[in-house]
């Protein structure tokens, strides 16, 4: 069955605007969380707030070691990580060194 082409089109484009709106969530999404991320960082930093189960400031996690849409990766699953699936609270993290932490922080601050 033909389908005339206006109507083709709005139907397509319809597709194209709901894709586009799911990846503006997502990127704000993402954007969110990686504003939490510093500021939690920045209050532990200060004294304000304890130090937590962070991926940032583990000695497994690697940032920004590939290109793409998971650039991190974590040595004690062996799995690369999106910056959305980064832990705030990992059950099983162990704290780098203070030194470490803030190379991990840099490191972390400087995408791929």
């Amino acid at each position: 069955m033909l389908v005339p082409a206006p109507v083709y089109r709005d139907r397509h484009a319809g597709i194209l605007q709901a894709r586009t709106r799911r990846t503006t969530r997502s990127s704000g999404a993402k954007a969110f969380f990686s504003g939490v991320v510093k500021m939690i960082r920045a209050l532990q930093e200060q004294g304000l707030v304890p130090l937590s189960g962070m991926c940032v400031t583990c000695t497994h996690f690697r940032p920004n070691v590939r290109a793409g849409a998971s650039p991190h990766y974590c040595a004690f699953v062996d799995a690369p990580l999106a910056t959305e699936q980064l832990r705030l609270d990992c059950p099983e993290h162990e704290l780098a060194a203070e030194a470490a932490r803030r190379d991990l922080w840099e490191r972390f601050m400087r995408p791929a």
